[in-house]
């Protein structure tokens, strides 16, 4: 018999899309995956989160209708599912 030893890997999340919302004054979008996704073959999506770091400059980023400030988080499933406004 010949021992045969496996090392796990740990592949880490790929930034796939990040592209700048515009809008208009007063107008609201959603955030969709087209905007923002990231993948990793090891986590699925509810396992990847998003970490508000700077306070936007105009406007607010809410998660199922509540606001999110500074260290506010969310998950590529809430993406995926459309609750980032």
């Amino acid at each position: 018999t010949v021992p045969i030893f496996i090392t796990p890997t740990n592949a880490p999340p790929e930034l796939q899309t990040n592209e700048v919302l515009n809008l208009d004054e007063a107008a609201s979008a959603t955030i969709t995956s087209s905007d923002l996704l990231t993948t990793d073959p090891d986590n699925p999506p509810e396992e990847l989160t998003y970490t508000i770091t700077t306070a936007t400059e105009f406007g607010t980023v809410y998660l199922d209708g509540d606001a999110l400030a500074t260290d506010g988080t969310f998950t590529q499933k809430d993406v995926d599912d459309g609750l980032v406004t």
